[in-house]
């Protein structure tokens, strides 16, 4: 989902590149007001990925700064995290079906099972903001259509 992601941002790039559209208006477009920008979707995403890897391998989650002002420091950001996703063994995710994971939350924490939190939090979460992303660039006017966020499965 995430290299899917970077397709979508490429193409919006390319967007901004041909003149058809505004860079920062596009990180800061938002669906309505007092939900995340586009900017913070793809952060988000990009924590998501790292939080549930780092966390089933049951390792430190890396922390990145939310500091992108710009669709290649995105493009950064979603390439450190695929390859954070791609340097851990898939082995180390073995037998954590079950395990117990709390997850802080404001004013306290969340605990869930290890496919829980894969397949009823983890996963939905990174859709949800990424087909957020898309849709924001398509009401901007990249465009961008459903093979693009689903990509070449």
């Amino acid at each position: 989902m995430l290299e899917n992601l970077a397709h979508i941002l490429a193409k919006a790039q390319a967007h901004v590149d041909a003149g058809k559209g505004d860079a920062q208006a596009l990180l800061a477009s938002r669906l309505i007001a007092g939900m995340y920008s586009l900017a913070k979707r793809v952060q988000i995403a990009c924590d998501k990925v790292r939080n549930v890897v780092a966390r089933l391998a049951g390792l430190e989650v890396p922390y990145y700064e939310d500091h992108e002002q710009s669709l290649a420091e995105l493009q950064e950001r979603i390439a450190r995290s695929i390859e954070f996703f791609r340097s851990m063994p898939a082995e180390r995710g073995n037998g954590t079906e079950d395990a117990e994971i709390a997850l802080p939350v404001t004013g306290g924490e969340v605990r869930y099972r290890g496919l829980q939190l894969l397949f009823g939090h983890s996963l939905p979460s990174v859709y949800s903001h990424s087909m957020t992303a898309c849709n924001l660039l398509r009401q901007n006017g990249v465009v961008i259509g459903k093979r693009d966020f689903f990509g070449n499965p």
